[in-house]
């Protein structure tokens, strides 16, 4: 499995990182210590910044990126493909997850934890 980063996603995240930070891929379905209310109505990932202490001990699961580690739970991996990539999209200030078959998350919100 591979995680990568375009150009644009890329430079855009670095700005929002500190130098020793890593990242958190979870699939918000209101189940876990990121997800504050249960989701009824789908599924949504989320990226999430911070440092490697406050990886959640649930988040074993990681990846290694061209910008650093990319840690996940078992829950999330379920739902991950085998290559993915993040896009950000500049005309619309946002990020993109995508897989070689589809859009898996139109809309990635980034938290800074």
């Amino acid at each position: 499995m591979q995680l990568t980063f375009t150009t644009e996603a890329k430079t855009k995240l670095q700005t929002m990182m500190e130098p020793n930070a890593v990242l958190l891929l979870d699939l918000d379905d209101g189940i876990g210590p990121l997800s504050k209310v249960l989701l009824e109505n789908g599924l949504a990932y989320r990226l999430f910044v911070c440092t490697p202490e406050q990886v959640p001990a649930s988040f074993s699961n990681h990846l290694q990126t061209t910008i650093g580690p990319l840690y996940f739970n078992t829950e999330t991996e379920f739902y991950m493909d085998e290559n993915m990539q993040i896009v950000y999209k500049k005309a619309q200030n946002r990020f993109e997850l995508h897989s070689e078959q589809a859009i898996l998350e139109p809309s990635l919100e980034v938290v800074s934890l």
